[in-house]
């Protein structure tokens, strides 16, 4: 066994990481006790770097060791700096939120306290692929600008940090906090048995707790809150449901299979239901739809893979069983939107959602790209009605558009016709962050085509089709018209269509930064589009 100890005075280890490295599992202790164990990627020619945060540790001793070559664990380093250029890079989204380095994957807690949105998530610092999950956290005040926190959640003997929730205590009902200090409760899964320190056990949902308004955690001495169920049981979503006065706990089990508890305490949990949402699993959401007296039932479907897009039921919830009465149907119309949350407790009591998304192609031996995935724009939830039924549309948060915009015009255009020729009703210009606002009036054969790079958005007017990422929607002309939110952000490009009623969001690869639209045939009658160039969100 391969072991060097640093003697920390500074705030970070740093780790070179290579994207074809053969991983080492690297268990870390200190002052003879094991933390966890992490597989790293040590590489001398790394594809980029990653960090611990070991300023906790400064004083101490912490000692690293592996059964493998030595030589690897001499390619760590201390630094109280971190990487230059981070957001800088040439793929990184300037409008959505990813972390300086590593994997992302489910949103986690997502929770409004001590007036900042926290967004907690499936992490690995350490590589550009899933692993080592940790819970990553990022604040802030707008839902738009994010300060990265650093992690929440660290593996331990009971397992990996796995997907859950949060809930601001503000009654102090857990007992864990003060009437002055309300505490900040995770409730995270404790995924046994997916690393070393934890092998032989199961999985089970534990809970942490802050004093300081998010800035550090303590896991629950009790923990766990809820032993297993059975194998696999996962991703708890809390919420309170006013009724009953109790607290609800939605739990994936296996299969399509979800379990309901509930709680006086948010510390003892009661089994109340078992229900099966075909084709749901993975990371649940509970809430009722504003203005309805209905009740949404959200998760995953079909597990993750190409194609995998959340779904929801309406029906009844009651505190103990949830009633289905209409669904399942796609909370997104595009191909890449698997696992996703809505906050809780917003000050203005909108039902906000983020989604992640995905599609590898961060990985670094493709572009050395220090990170792998991003989250959603934070969308508002509304019901909506479509073929006579009630859904749910999803709309950018008003804060969006107060992004600065470096250059932005207005098309109003009259009568256009393109029965002879194809006629350019937008000239091509150059930017790979920029919102376009259109509402156009067709007549029955027009196509109209957005531009992005060389990847195409197309809608025919005809079979009312929208085009995009390989998929077709339809949507249906409202009065005769098309109303349609086009937002590129990089390889990012989400569409809301109709007011939020049509949201497609994917990812684009497109061959160069400039955008235009066409008409290709038939004609339109009127067509006015706002265009906007928007500033990073990151640089200033």
């Amino acid at each position: 066994m391969a072991e060097r100890i640093f003697s920390i005075g500074k705030k970070y280890l740093i780790f070179p990481i290579g994207g074809n490295a053969v991983a080492v599992n690297v268990l870390l202790s200190c002052n003879g006790e094991s933390l966890y164990d992490l597989d790293l990627r040590l590489c001398d020619r790394p594809d980029f770097i990653a960090w611990l945060d070991a300023e906790r540790f400064i004083g101490k001793n912490l000692c690293f060791s592996l059964a493998g070559n030595a030589v690897l664990l001499d390619l760590i380093e201390e630094s109280d700096s971190l990487p230059e250029g981070v957001y800088r890079e040439e793929l990184r989204p300037q409008l959505h939120y990813t972390p300086m380095r590593g994997w992302v994957n489910d949103p986690n807690g997502l929770v409004y306290a001590g007036g900042k949105y926290h967004l907690f998530y499936q992490h690995n610092p350490y590589d550009v692929r899933w692993g080592n999950m940790h819970w990553g956290h990022a604040c802030s005040e707008d839902l738009i600008h994010w300060e990265e926190a650093g992690e929440a959640l660290y593996p331990d003997k009971d397992g990996t940090m796995f997907s859950g929730c949060g809930v601001n205590d503000t009654q102090n009902v857990s007992g864990l906090g003060t009437e002055k200090e309300p505490p900040l409760l995770l409730y995270y899964t404790a995924a046994g048995g997916t690393n070393r320190l934890s092998a032989g056990k199961a999985f089970t949902i534990c809970l942490a707790y802050s004093l300081d308004g998010g800035k550090t955690f303590e896991k629950y001495a009790q923990n766990p809150v809820l032993p297993n169920v059975t194998y696999g049981n996962r991703d708890p979503k809390v919420i309170y449901h006013a009724p009953t006065k109790k607290w609800i706990m939605a739990l994936f089990m296996d299969g399509y299979r979800f379990d309901f508890f509930s709680s006086d305490d948010l510390l003892n949990w009661k089994f109340e239901s078992e229900e099966i949402f075909p084709p749901l699993n993975e990371c649940p959401d509970l809430f009722e739809l504003e203005g309805t007296g209905k009740w949404v039932m959200l998760a995953g479907a079909d597990y993750w893979g190409d194609h995998s897009v959340g779904k929801y039921y309406i029906g009844a919830f009651d505190g103990h069983r949830f009633c289905k009465e209409d669904g399942p149907y796609p909370i997104d119309f595009g191909k890449d939107f698997y696992s996703l949350q809505t906050f809780e407790g917003d000050p203005c009591g909108r039902r906000i959602l983020m989604g992640w998304r995905t599609q590898n192609f961060y990985l670094p031996e493709r572009n050395g790209m220090p990170f792998n995935g991003e989250f959603s724009l934070p969308t508002r939830i509304s019901p909506c009605e479509i073929d006579g039924k009630l859904r749910l549309a999803r709309y950018p948060v008003e804060e969006f558009f107060k992004i600065p915009a470096s250059r932005e015009w207005e098309c109003v255009l009259g009568a256009v016709s393109a029965e002879k020729r194809d006629e350019r009703i937008l000239k091509p210009f150059d930017a790979r962050c920029l919102s376009i606002l259109l509402e156009a009036e067709f007549d029955c054969h027009a196509i109209l085509e957005l531009d992005f790079g060389g990847e195409l958005v197309r809608y025919h007017s005809e079979t009312q089709i929208l085009q995009a990422f390989g998929v077709n929607t339809k949507v249906p002309l409202e009065s005769g018209k098309l109303s349609l939110l086009a937002i590129r952000d990089s390889m990012s490009l989400e569409l809301y269509a109709q007011g939020g009623k049509y949201p497609v969001c994917g990812y684009i690869f497109p061959r160069n930064d400039e955008n235009s639209a066409t008409l290709y045939r038939g004609a339109l009658r009127a067509c006015e589009m706002q265009v906007r160039i928007l500033r990073s969100v990151w640089i200033k």
